[in-house]
This record gives C-alpha cells, structure tokens and sequence, in this order.
C-alpha cells in the first residue's frame, strides 16, 4: 500500500524482505544506515513520555544508523520526562508530539494495542499492568484455572 501510494506522486519504492536477523542488523547495526525507511513498532512501556526517548539517539542508541540528534526535539522530550501529572504534563506531552512532527527522522505509523480479556471466575492469570515488549501472554504458562 506504501508503495503504491508514493508511485502516484513519482517516487518509486523498491521493497526489500528480510529474515528478523537480518533486518535487525541492517536497521540496527549499520551506521550510517543504507536504506529510506523500515517498518517496525515500538515498546510503550508504562509512560507516554517514555517513548519520546525513541527519538533521541544519544539516549535509545538504536536509532544512531539513521537519526541525528536534534535539540529542540531533545529539549520537549526531557520536558516530558520530568513533567508530574496534570495540565503540565498533558502540554509537555502535547509539545512532545508536535515537535516528533516537525523533525520526521521516525514517523509512527500505527500503534499495538494489547488488551488481554478473561474471566475472573474461571482464570487466575499472571499480567503485567505495564507489559511494554508487546508480549501479551508472558506468563501464560504460570496461568491457573479457578475451581468452582
């Protein structure tokens, strides 16, 4: 889809499928990077702002193949880092958000939610209030059936 939408302005996308290793050390592990962009998802964590540090490649240091630092970007994420709760916070947040905008080194695409059902009655489960690896079951094994 990607592809076909940047045909119809002129720019021509040659798609390249890697095996996860691979495309880890090609994304990764090269520096300066030799591609245009990859697609991935990224961690949430328990923290809004945590995530902001992505864009920071002095702080995530996976980014460093194909990002620069930026200051004023650098600047609105450690705002939002150390912005308690509250009015502060949601506007720390908000000038977090504008300013990954405006420096489009990494552009989310799309978010992962992971919401886990079961019922109470019937399942003991083992979950993470703040499950950020996308691993939604982690702990299924440990998993316990209630007796009625």
């Amino acid at each position: 889809m990607i592809q076909q939408n940047l045909q119809r302005i002129g720019i021509q996308v040659s798609i390249e499928q890697l095996d996860e290793g691979s495309w880890s050390g090609k994304v990764y592990g090269e520096v300066p990077a030799t591609f245009d962009a990859a697609l991935s998802w990224f961690a949430g964590y328990a923290d809004a702002a945590m995530v902001g540090r992505w864009w920071d490649p002095e702080q995530a240091g996976f980014n460093l193949g194909f990002m620069a630092p930026n200051p004023k970007l650098n600047a609105a994420i450690d705002r939002a880092m150390r912005t308690t709760r509250g009015a502060d916070r949601e506007g720390a947040l908000r000038d977090l958000c504008e300013a990954v905008d405006a420096d489009a080194q990494m552009i989310p695409l799309v978010t992962k939610p992971a919401l886990t059902g079961y019922r109470s009655d019937a399942l003991s489960p083992t979950l993470y209030e703040t499950e950020g690896y996308g691993n939604t079951f982690r702990g299924v094994a440990d998993f316990r059936l209630r007796t009625r």
